[in-house]
């Protein structure tokens, strides 16, 4: 729903021009009956629709339920998912990685001691059961570290919400962090299996390395699945906080959002050309050929600040 000048003369036939506040935006929509903005509550008086005015533009929105750019920036931070829960899933998912980085090589240097022995192995090493141990362990621990990050995110996202006078729950917030858990237990085990594979890939093209040489190769892809870890654990913390924010703000009857940008030099070009921009969550923009919400793209750190509809058609206020 980004708007474009024929949303802008249309505003203006129906509220007049624009104001950054000057004269207030009220405007009589019945006799005896004024309302401040678009849509939303009606007053009995004028004045006391130009105090609502006051309140809800110092407290940082425009007519149109949109927030202006420094209460966008407070949204933003206040939406996005807390830097010390991403910190510690991050140190605890690295921590995971690092454990299966050791039992590998355990098996590597007791299965693999020499070039003579390795072509006599008929027994794959990393087999079925060394297989069901390792998704097992990660399974247990993975679920652990998620249960301790989920929980960090949704008190910080639920207590967004009520600032924003959104319900912090909503029918279906359980499934999304347990769908969560399970996407986040797979996502490591299908990078511990991939370790294995260049582990194992590593040692059947030795033959003529130095163990030196092959020690050198190991630790190379030992870090590549220490940064995918990483990766996994910001852009899944994102994601989760991203999921939740959503899905409590079209619970609360909320149609459009402003996509909001981290605002810095990390940010990507497909999504800074977003910043501020309107959308109706029916009908996402496309990023990169794809309709897309904030954090749906990998290590996506925008964030949908909810476009707010300051009240029902039919609600009445007295003054």
């Amino acid at each position: 729903m980004a708007r474009g000048k024929g949303d802008e003369q249309k505003r203006a036939a129906t509220h007049g021009p624009h104001h950054s506040f000057g004269p207030m935006p009220v405007h009589e929509v019945a006799p005896g009956r004024w309302r401040w903005g678009r849509s939303g509550k009606t007053y009995r008086t004028k004045a006391a629709a130009e105090r609502q005015a006051r309140a809800i533009y110092a407290a940082g929105w425009k007519e149109d339920g949109s927030p202006r750019p420094k209460k966008r920036a407070e949204l933003h931070r206040a939406l996005s998912p807390p830097r010390r829960a991403e910190g510690r899933y991050v140190r605890d998912l690295v921590s995971v990685m690092q454990r299966v980085h050791e039992g590998v090589f355990e098996v590597v240097r007791r299965e693999w001691p020499a070039p003579e022995s390795r072509r006599d192995k008929d027994e794959d090493a990393f087999g079925l059961p060394f297989r069901s141990r390792l998704f097992k362990y990660i399974d247990r621990e993975v679920g652990k570290a998620h249960d301790r990050m989920s929980d960090e995110v949704e008190e910080k996202g639920g207590a967004a919400a009520r600032a924003l006078g959104i319900s912090p729950k909503a029918a279906g917030l359980g499934g999304i962090v347990a769908g969560a858990r399970a996407a986040n237990v797979d996502l490591i085990q299908n990078a511990a299996v991939s370790f294995v594979d260049d582990v194992r890939k590593v040692l059947d093209e030795s033959d003529g390395l130095r163990h030196e040489e092959i020690a050198k190769l190991l630790e190379e892809r030992a870090g590549v699945s220490r940064r995918r870890a990483e990766l996994i654990a910001r852009d899944q913390t994102a994601k989760l906080a991203g999921a939740l924010n959503h899905a409590r703000q079209k619970a609360a009857g909320i149609t459009a959002f402003t996509w909001s940008t981290a605002n810095d030099e990390r940010v990507r070009e497909s999504h800074a050309e977003l910043e501020g921009e309107q959308f109706d969550y029916d009908d996402p923009p496309e990023v990169d050929g794809e309709p897309t919400l904030p954090t749906e793209a990998v290590n996506c750190r925008c964030v949908a600040i909810p476009v707010i509809d300051f009240g029902a058609e039919d609600d009445e206020a007295d003054e």
